[in-house]
C-alpha cells in the first residue's frame, strides 16, 4: 500500500522528468512542503503519499515564469503578478503531460493550490478546497513564512505565525500543520 511508505521513498514514486521540472526552479522549497504535508496528512486524513506527490509538485508550473520573476527583489508589478498567477494552470497542464499517470487530485491541487476559502485566490477564485488541496495550500504559505524570500528574509516562527492565521484557509488545516510545527519544530 503506498500511504503507508516513507517520505524519503516516496522520491522515487515520482518520475524523472518531473524531478527534473521541479529541479528547474523550486527544489528545496518543493522538497519541505511535500514533507510537512506528508507529517500533516495523517491528522486530516488525508492520504500521505498523495499529500507528498502533491507538495512536491505544486509549483511545477513556475518552469513557465521567468526566473527574473520568481528572484525580483521587490515587490510585483500587476503585470508581473498576473504572469506569477498563472504558474498554477501551467503547473496543471505540465503535469498532465509529462506524467500522465499522476492522479486527477494531485493535478487539481496543482491548479488549486492558490485558491483561498473566501473566493480571494487564484486562478478561478473558487471558495471550496478539497482536503489536498487546502493541506498543501496551508503547507505552501507555512514554508514560504519561514523561507528567505528575495525580497524579504525569513519570518521567525512567532511572526510567520500570525501571517499563516490570517490565511483564508480552514482552520482544521491551519490547526493540524500548527500542531506539526510545534511538535516537529519546523
Amino acid at each position: 500500500m503506498l500511504s503507508a511508505v516513507s517520505a524519503p521513498a516516496l522520491f522515487d514514486v515520482i518520475p524523472d522528468g518531473v524531478h527534473d521540472l521541479v529541479r528547474l526552479r523550486v527544489p528545496i522549497h518543493a522538497a519541505r512542503v511535500a514533507l510537512l504535508a506528508h507529517a500533516v496528512a495523517p491528522l486530516l486524513r488525508v492520504d500521505p503519499c498523495e499529500a507528498f506527490i502533491a507538495g512536491y509538485v505544486h509549483d511545477i508550473g513556475k518552469v513557465g515564469v521567468p526566473a527574473a520573476l520568481l528572484d525580483a527583489p521587490r515587490p510585483l508589478t500587476s503585470v508581473e503578478r498576473r504572469v506569477m498567477q498563472d504558474h498554477p494552470v501551467i503547473g496543471a497542464a505540465l503535469l498532465a503531460q509529462v506524467w500522465p499517470g499522476c492522479s486527477p487530485a494531485v493535478q487539481g491541487t496543482v491548479r488549486s493550490h492558490h485558491e483561498r476559502v473566501n473566493g480571494a485566490g487564484y486562478p478561478v477564485g473558487v471558495c471550496e478546497l478539497s482536503p489536498l488541496t487546502a493541506l498543501v495550500a496551508a503547507a505552501d504559505v507555512w514554508d514560504a513564512l519561514r523561507s528567505p524570500r528575495a525580497y524579504r528574509a525569513a519570518l521567525s516562527v512567532a511572526d510567520a505565525g500570525v501571517a499563516f492565521e490570517a490565511e483564508a484557509l480552514p482552520i482544521q488545516v491551519k490547526a493540524a500543520v500548527w500542531r506539526i510545527v510545534r511538535e516537529q519544530g519546523w
